[in-house]
This record gives C-alpha cells, sequence and structure tokens, in this order.
C-alpha cells in the first residue's frame, strides 16, 4: 500500500460525505467523478451519473430550462418530474 492511498482514501469518503451533504441541505441534484492516479474510478450522484451528465449537457445546450425534483423519490435515488 503507498503512502498516498490511505489518505486519498480519506479525501474521496470526505468528497462523497459532503456531496450528499450538498445534495440534502440545497436539494440539489450532485453528481462527482475522480479518478486515481492509476486509474481507479470513484464516483457518486443522487441520481445516476449518466442522467446528471445528460441534464448537464441538455442544459449547455439550451434544451432545458428548468426542472422539478420529485419529493416521494428515495433520499439517493430522486428523479426529474416529467
Amino acid at each position: 500500500m503507498q503512502e498516498t492511498e490511505v489518505p486519498g482514501r480519506r479525501r474521496r469518503a470526505t468528497l462523497i460525505k459532503k456531496a450528499k451533504e450538498l445534495s440534502i441541505l440545497c436539494d440539489a441534484e450532485v453528481a462527482v467523478i475522480a479518478f486515481t492516479s492509476d486509474g481507479k474510478l470513484h464516483e457518486y450522484s443522487t441520481n445516476s451519473v449518466e442522467h446528471t451528465l445528460s441534464r448537464y449537457q441538455n442544459y449547455k445546450s439550451g434544451l432545458v430550462r428548468t426542472t422539478k425534483m420529485d419529493s416521494d423519490a428515495p433520499e439517493e435515488r430522486r428523479r426529474e418530474a416529467v
């Protein structure tokens, strides 16, 4: 185990914890994607990462104006209301 591996794990855990807090406190859809120096993928999303990236791309291209979060969905798996 490398010296930077343990602090890196702690930082990733803290980052994901903060992302969860942000999603709850701000009622926001959050996605975090991180790659380690050796290429391992770590991800967290309140929905799916693919869904959040799709929303981002649609927003940037001007296809989406506003959305409403479904308050009946579980905290970790909210979905867009249609």
